[in-house]
């Protein structure tokens, strides 16, 4: 009988990362559209009808729209017919997005049909999620041979501000209880 060995190495990194925060586009009557992990401008082009290209293997993103279930077809000049299943806002019904299958992992965002403000709330998503990108901390803790287990990613303030709600959470049930105290002695007097 031969006894084997397992050898197992654990190890724990902690780097500091710049986040980027998700840029937010709305439909042109102010409905939030779209949240994409980066500017439309980096996004490919099709010449065809200057629609952006989302390939969704590729870019990380959350569309916020009505889909379609009816097929459309438009008859290009020289190049053929496109096939499209459209995507519409959910507020106004203005189209958005549209792909060429139902099931097809690339979507095109329609020529200026998405604003990176709002008409109400303008530059909204810089105050909620800041215009500077943070410092996060991400720990990796790495097992045998440095295949990454898991990958954590927090923000430094994150748990101070976990702490300071559960405080005021704490300090509100407090004061409520003691308010109902006051009552009751109120009432028996």
């Amino acid at each position: 009988m031969q006894m084997i060995k397992k050898r197992v190495i654990l190890d724990d990194d902690q780097e500091e990362v710049h986040e980027n925060p998700p840029h937010i586009f709305y439909c042109l009557c102010g409905q939030m559209a779209l949240i994409l992990g980066c500017a439309l401008e980096y996004l490919p082009l099709r010449k065809r009808d200057r629609s952006r290209v989302i390939d969704s293997k590729q870019y990380a993103h959350k569309k916020f729209c009505k889909n379609e279930d009816t097929q459309v077809y438009i008859r290009r000049q020289d190049e053929g017919i496109d096939t499209q299943y459209r995507k519409k806002c959910l507020k106004c019904g203005l189209l958005l997005f549209y792909r060429h299958a139902q099931n097809s992992p690339i979507t095109f965002i329609v020529d200026r049909a998405l604003s990176v403000e709002a008409n109400d709330a303008s530059n909204i998503h810089k105050q909620v999620l800041g215009s500077e990108s943070e410092k996060v901390i991400k720990n990796i803790k790495r097992e045998d041979r440095g295949k990454t287990s898991s990958v954590t990613v927090s923000r430094l303030d994150e748990e101070e501000e976990l702490e300071a709600r559960e405080l005021a959470n704490s300090y509100t049930q407090n004061a409520c209880v003691i308010e109902k105290q006051l009552e009751r002695k109120a009432t028996e007097e």
